[in-house]
């Protein structure tokens, strides 16, 4: 069961917070709101440094800013905590490549700070990149099932990283 210290649950009203900020700021710049998505995430870490803490999380993307048919791509952020108190924000691009017209993959890359409650990751920025394989319904939701790894990418000299496995639901906004 998630329970959240006093410094988890302000680190997820500041995440979420500051999400909220970016993605206003992601439509803002937007001729276009058609596109645009939110995305719900739990799962679990299942590898390194936080194996086993539960995760909720979110990501917002923005309409997309190429495409190519198969490829889309936009700009997004995304925010999780665990239930250790840990927290990431981070910004980026996510890229699309249809396999169908249900099924499609989908990778990202997104630098962004990282808050530890109790585990070290070893630097404030760390980098999750994601990959995932996902089926959209008829009215434009989707589930996808992901992977992914967050890491400083030896910029910090302890690096020990994490990688986490997340259903999520996607809703059009």
């Amino acid at each position: 069961m998630l329970n959240f210290t006093q410094r988890g649950r302000a680190a997820l009203l500041s995440g979420v917070t500051v999400a909220a900020l970016a993605f206003a700021a992601l439509a803002a710049t937007s001729d276009n709101a058609s596109g645009q998505s939110l995305t719900f995430d739990f799962g679990a870490h299942v590898e390194g440094a936080e194996s086993d803490a539960l995760l909720l999380g979110f990501e917002l993307q923005g309409p997309s800013r190429f495409n190519t048919g198969a490829f889309t791509g936009s700009f997004a952020t995304a925010g999780r905590v665990n239930e250790l108190g840990d927290a990431w924000l981070g910004i980026g691009f996510a890229v699309q490549a249809n396999l169908g017209p249900a099924w499609y993959l989908e990778g990202s890359i997104m630098p962004g700070l990282y808050h530890d409650n109790e585990t070290d990751l070893g630097h404030a920025i760390e980098i999750r990149s994601l990959f995932g394989v996902g089926y959209r319904f008829a009215g434009g939701s989707s589930v996808m099932l992901s992977i992914d790894h967050l890491s400083n990418a030896d910029i910090g000299d302890y690096n020990p990283g994490t990688n986490a496995v997340m259903l999520r639901y996607r809703r059009p906004l």
